[in-house]
């Protein structure tokens, strides 16, 4: 458990970018999750397992840059209060700039404007 940042743009060619993983990853992982429905659980991260850049895009999508540390939740609370800290979301470049050193998050490339922000909860 715990508080997650992620990016806040659902443009999947960003998403990829971020993760890590070649162009056309996401289109491999749609096709893994179809057949999710008709196996056990175990058996289909077996076969995610088998397609490596799959699961690292999965893992990004599912834990983002990971938990919100605690130089983060500073500025979270600077910026939103204490009471309206813990879900947020910030757009401002700056913002979200001074958000990912707090943890110095990996961009791959791509720019603060391209995440259309970050959010957490």
């Amino acid at each position: 458990m715990g508080t997650r940042l992620y990016p806040k743009t659902r443009n999947i060619a960003i998403l990829e970018k971020l993760a890590g993983v070649p162009a056309g990853t996401n289109e491999v992982l749609k096709e893994l999750e179809a057949k999710r429905n008709s196996m056990d659980s175990m058996d289909y991260y077996d076969l995610l397992a088998k397609h490596p850049n799959a699961d690292i895009l999965d893992g990004f999508c599912v834990f983002g840059w990971g938990k919100l540390n605690s130089e983060q939740w500073i500025i979270a609370k600077e910026l939103l209060g204490p009471d309206e800290c813990w879900n947020g979301s910030l757009t401002n470049t700056v913002d979200v700039e001074r958000m990912l050193a707090g943890k110095q998050c990996r961009l791959n490339g791509v720019s603060i404007q391209e995440l259309e922000g970050v959010c957490w909860g």
